[in-house]
């Protein structure tokens, strides 16, 4: 399986998006713009092929970077 490697933010915004947060939710948590928090989110579906939240964490699942 192919290794994909996340920022510190990235990971962060995965983590949020996971415990089911918002753009905003996410955003306040990281003490960033709302677009910034959307510019993480959409990295993570480009380096995970993905274009749905659902599949991005199927994804991740699978890849092992959330449990």
């Amino acid at each position: 399986m192919k290794h994909i490697k996340l920022s510190k933010q990235e990971y962060l915004t995965l983590v949020g998006i996971r415990l089911g947060k918002s753009n905003v939710e996410i955003a306040n948590m990281l003490d960033v713009n709302r677009k910034t928090s959307s510019t993480y989110k959409y990295r993570i579906k480009e380096k995970l092929n993905v274009v749905e939240d659902v599949q991005l964490l199927i994804k991740a699942k699978e890849l092992n970077l959330i449990s």
